[in-house]
């Protein structure tokens, strides 16, 4: 009986590619053979070409393997009719000890034909194969471990991994880290990044005076080599601060306002207020009140026990259905010395105020939505993935390409930016004191389901296309997530069957029992992990952990630099005394309040650094984990929906849509979202 290679009558080739990793490259010899469907199997093959130096990092090499099944002695005559392998079923791979470096890191091998290269198998295997030990892999790779014949390799490999990914908490309330990451492999992109603010205090900050003279002072920098923010020309404007809370840091922090909140009523000229002379509470009935009530930096502690803001701002939909500012307190009790600002104030006192609120805002969105939530929770969830799920398993290979990088980025992040006296110390008001805090008053309260889900998001704060007309990042954020929960949805109906197929897959369900146990007993404490997991709650997380990694990664870093590079618009730090009256003020005690030059060059150049365009975009995997061709189709499907060129895809749609829209909004244009979580 001949096989599906047997009409070629030729040796086939196995491609295999060498892993671009560090190390990855090794002078071992390595050796394979094919087994079929039928248990019969090729004679064993060295991987080695003639005069070439195979196996280097981010090498692919072609080797010819025997087509025919291997013979034993004892095979009998009538045996003999097998004249070529069958369909594909395993490879079974290893190596030697030889050579000077034997670590090898395989990407990828796939089976061929020589003569018309068509694919007649695919392993997407992304490991480190140790030497002296035989390897077994089905084709694609990619397989629940209740139907996984190789179940010892599996389990001996999560030995491994629970040791070399053991979890620490680096603060208190915080998610938990890898322990011993690998710091000796930063990307080259990091070491850039010392070298550009080295040049930059250089050249900019070395002989500087401490203050800025005056706003126009402050705009000569962007002669200097940075780009100018596109924040600089609207930053006073009324109508931009209202639409800083639809599309800018913290777009997720404006909520319908059903109650007046208290400290309305104690301040001095809290009657004062009113939309198209309709007083607050008729506003509010028609559901045209909003409100953000920064709580969290309530009597939050900071670096040098300074004092900061913990604002609440009212906002208002007029006539013409815009948002716009109607009140700013700036701490959240009624004391008779909290004054309220609203637009009737003196300019600068009113800039002065909203310039505090924004800092509050901007804050946040360093502490928890930027480093929190997208940097070191997406770890937790990865270094429990590594402990938990074999690289074989489909959820491993579905995360993988999206969360890999983030241990990495995250060491350089702590050693680099955010460690005591490092740059979040000496360029923010709340220093990584204050940072902490917030990530941990954050946490505590975060649900992994309900606060990740657009959908339940814009429901909880009532605002819905009903009472907010034009909300760039809910109307974008939709069409992403949708298209994200599409695909994850295709990825797990070809490799969950059944309902049992969730329930008897004891690395998912071990996995998700250990995000959600409690620190005390090993676990990384991520409220809503569902329990019991089914394929509708799955489905939720991993739209959720893939939204994290892309959609939300780009809402909270891709416009990092327009908004934060001008400090006026986004300070980082105020140095001043809070306001508590509604006193004129001037431009110089507006300047005043701003941070040093030392201080502003040596932020906006680190800003610059991480809001450059994402390497990868998302979707666009250079590295195949999945490949099976159901799971390559609802990739291609992805893609198709985010970027295909010419139809009424999601980056056409944004983009047609900010041509109306007063100000733009690109962070979701699917261009600019990050396929992975890097620096």
């Amino acid at each position: 009986m001949g096989g599906i290679v047997a009409k070629f009558r030729s040796d086939l080739v196995l491609v295999v590619k060498t892993g671009d990793r560090k190390g990855a490259g090794t002078d071992a010899n390595i050796y394979a053979f094919i087994e079929d469907v039928n248990g019969n199997r090729n004679a064993e093959t060295k991987l080695d070409n003639w005069l070439r130096n195979d196996h280097e990092r981010n090498s692919t090499g072609f080797y010819t393997v025997p087509s025919e099944p291997k013979r034993n002695r004892d095979d009998k005559c009538e045996q003999s009719e097998q004249t070529a392998l069958g369909k594909p079923a395993f490879l079974v791979l290893w190596r030697d000890r030889s050579g000077f470096a034997d670590d090898w890191f395989v990407e990828r091998v796939e089976l061929r034909t020589r003569g018309s290269k068509q694919v007649l198998a695919t392993w997407p295997l992304h490991r480190w194969i140790k030497a002296d030990k035989k390897y077994r892999f089905a084709v694609n790779d990619c397989l629940l471990p209740q139907k996984d014949t190789s179940i010892s390799q599996r389990l001996e490999e999560l030995r491994e991994r629970r040791g070399l990914f053991e979890m620490s908490q680096n603060f208190e309330g915080a998610p938990p880290q890898c322990r011993n990451p690998p710091l000796a492999a930063f990307p080259l992109d990091a070491r850039e990044l010392t070298s550009l603010r080295s040049r930059m205090e250089h050249k900019l900050i070395s002989g500087s005076t401490s203050a800025w003279c005056s706003l126009d002072d402050l705009k000569n920098i962007y002669k200097l080599g940075f780009q100018e923010p596109s924040a600089i020309h609207c930053w006073k404007s009324d109508a931009w601060f209202a639409a800083q809370r639809l599309q800018g840091l913290n777009p997720t922090a404006i909520k319908l306002c059903t109650r007046l909140p208290e400290c309305l009523s104690g301040s001095r000229n809290g009657g004062q207020i009113s939309v198209d002379n309709l007083e607050l509470e008729r506003t509010m009935k028609e559901k045209k009140l909003f409100i953000i009530d920064h709580k969290i930096l309530r009597n939050l502690p900071c670096r040098d026990d300074r004092m900061v803001v913990a604002p609440v701002g009212l906002f208002g939909v007029d006539t013409r259905g815009e948002l716009r500012p109607l009140a700013i307190h700036l701490f959240p009790d009624a004391a008779a010395d909290n004054v309220l600002f609203s637009p009737s104030d003196p300019p600068y006192t009113w800039m002065l105020a909203k310039m505090f609120f924004n800092m509050a805002d901007a804050m946040i969105h360093r502490s928890w939505l930027w480093y929190g939530l997208c940097h070191l929770l997406p770890e937790s969830i990865w270094v429990s993935a590594n402990r938990c799920l074999s690289s074989s398993h489909p959820i491993y290979k579905l995360l993988e390409p999206h969360l890999r990088p983030v241990i990495r980025a995250n060491s350089y992040l702590q050693c680099e930016l955010m460690s005591p006296g490092g740059w979040m110390d000496s360029t923010t008001s709340i220093g990584m004191r204050g940072l902490q805090a917030i990530i941990g008053r954050a946490f505590e309260d975060f649900h992994i389901i309900d606060d990740l889900d657009i959908r339940k998001v814009i429901t909880r704060n009532g605002t819905g296309d009903k009472t907010l007309k034009e909300y760039p990042f809910r109307d974008d954020a939709l069409q992403v997530q949708d298209a994200i929960r599409t695909y994850i949805c295709a990825v797990l109906e070809h490799h969950y069957l059944n309902p049992a197929d969730i329930t008897e897959d004891s690395e998912l369900n071990r996995w998700c029992d250990e995000m959600s146990k409690s620190r005390r007993k090993g676990g990384c404490q991520i409220k809503g992990i569902p329990s019991p997991i089914d394929r509708e709650g799955l489905l939720s997380l991993l739209t959720n952990v893939l939204s994290l990694a892309s959609l939300f990664n780009a809402v909270y870093g891709s416009g990092q630099y327009d908004n934060l590079a001008f400090p006026p618009n986004y300070p980082s730090a105020m140095r001043g005394t809070i306001p508590r009256d509604n006193h004129p003020r001037t431009e110089g005690e507006l300047v005043s309040q701003l941070p040093s030059k030392e201080a502003t060059l040596s932020w906006i150049s680190v800003i610059r650094f991480l809001s450059a365009r994402p390497l990868h975009i998302f979707a666009n995997i250079v590295e195949v984990h999945l490949s099976h061709p159901a799971d390559k189709e609802a990739l291609q499907a992805l893609q198709w929906r985010l970027n295909q060129v010419g139809q009424p895809m999601i980056s056409q749609t944004i983009r047609q849509s900010n041509e109306s829209r007063k100000f733009a909004y690109t962070a979701l244009d699917p261009e600019n979202i990050p396929n992975s979580i890097e620096i």
